[in-house]
């Protein structure tokens, strides 16, 4: 049978979103933060929410990518020149339209994602995922019950939980407190960065190997680990990045990323975007050819979080740009003009501080955005929610009960 154009368009959405929930790092939004205020004198955070969160562990999530469909092949990085340079002049890099009169529709009302329980479900996305999460207090040992995929993973402190495509849980230890998870984008394995290296968990045997990093590893307070594809990591350090096959352990030094994690994404096909932090020019550069493209900011002001389609761009909006404040905003890949902007309304900073993180974008401009819900013990769950850009509907595709945490 032939799936709906509709289907497949939401299909394509999640296809994309399993390694791009991530759990909010305290610390390095906190460096983001200090470099915003010095920059542009945001408001200050909400000291004791961040504080209750760190202690808490916020939950970090995955979200299925192809659940009945053969892992997708790993993208050629033939083309990615180990010495690439970026050449062009940032101050000739090509200027987005202005945005002084956005057209009508762009912009559009302004959200307050206090008020998340009162969108309306996303019933076609929520078919393929659970209604309501609800991690256990314990769960299997992976390595005694092994399963083929894991649809989500949840970060419980001490330990990862993995959710199978039959609801049933799986848990691997998270073995030192540095540990960070990033399931891949078929969900056949998990990655979790340690102090020492990296641990890469086969779903299906239930067996752990341990990574070294490579030999001229720079480490840093903000060193990420994510998936390209199916069988190779990219790592960050003080100097770009790292290229591991986990199949063969080798690796190779590539150029990218130059920027924070903060700054960073990969696209579908494991080409990296970034924007820029403060202090760098206000470009965002494009790898997809192997060397930077280089596209000016002024447009859209810096994007932070950014995710990427093949064709668009999504982030928030962290300085100055179509309009003054918060917001979520979509602009075309190649010159960064905006086509939807969403205000977001950033209650006492806690969204443009933690509680708000992009997630993917669809090649029809849905984009998902995950946000948690502070309450009086730091927070009392997340919800993963649907933008579509073009009508301006925003819905709610999971949602997830508070989780007390083992660290």
């Amino acid at each position: 049978m032939t799936e709906p154009h509709e289907w497949r368009d939401l299909r394509n959405l999640l296809d994309l979103a399993t390694n791009r929930i991530e759990s909010p790092h305290l610390a390095e939004r906190a460096v983001v933060v200090a470099r915003r205020r010095q920059a542009v004198g945001r408001g200050a955070m909400v000291a004791g929410s961040v504080a209750l969160v760190v202690l808490v562990a916020v939950i970090g999530a995955r979200l299925d990518r192809r659940l009945d469909s053969a892992p997708p092949a790993a993208p050629s990085t033939s083309s990615i020149s180990s010495t690439a340079s970026i050449t062009s002049d940032p101050t000739t890099a090509p200027v987005s339209p202005s945005t002084e009169n956005l057209q009508q529709g762009i912009l559009q009302p302004k959200w307050d994602p206090r008020d998340v329980d009162a969108l309306p479900a996303a019933d076609d996305l929520a078919s393929r995922l659970p209604e309501v999460v609800t991690p256990p207090e314990s769960a299997p040992f992976l390595g005694d019950s092994p399963t083929d995929i894991a649809v989500l993973s949840v970060d419980r402190g001490s330990t990862v939980q993995l959710l199978a495509p039959d609801g049933s849980w799986r848990s691997v230890p998270a073995p030192d407190i540095s540990a960070g998870a990033s399931l891949s984008p078929a969900g056949s394995r998990l990655a979790i960065q340690t102090a020492k290296g990296i641990e890469v968990w086969s779903l299906s045997t239930g067996e752990r190997r341990q990574l070294a990093f490579p030999a001229g590893f720079e480490p840093w307070d903000f060193t990420s680990t994510r998936w390209v594809d199916e069988q190779t990591l990219l790592l960050d350090d003080l100097a770009g990045g790292w290229l591991i096959d986990v199949e063969t352990t080798s690796s190779r030094r590539v150029p990218f990323p130059t920027q924070h994690p903060y700054w960073w994404t990969l696209d579908a096909d494991g080409a990296l975007v970034e924007g820029a932090d403060y202090g760098e020019p206000a470009v965002l550069r494009d790898w997809r050819s192997g060397d930077p493209e280089q596209v000016s900011m002024a447009g859209t002001g810096r994007l932070a979080r950014p995710v990427a389609s093949q064709s668009a761009v999504a982030g928030f909006i962290v300085e100055q740009g179509p309009i003054d404040g918060f917001a979520v905003a979509i602009a075309d890949r190649s010159d960064l003009t905006p086509s939807a902007v969403l205000p977001v309304h950033d209650h006492e900073g806690n969204y443009s501080n933690w509680a708000l993180g992009t997630v993917a974008l669809g090649e029809d401009g849905t984009l998902l955005l995950w946000t948690a819900i502070p309450g009086r013990s730091a927070t009392d769950g997340w919800r993963l929610v649907a933008w579509n850009p073009e009508s301006g509907d925003l819905s709610v595709v999971t949602r997830a009960t508070r989780v007390r945490c083992g660290r």
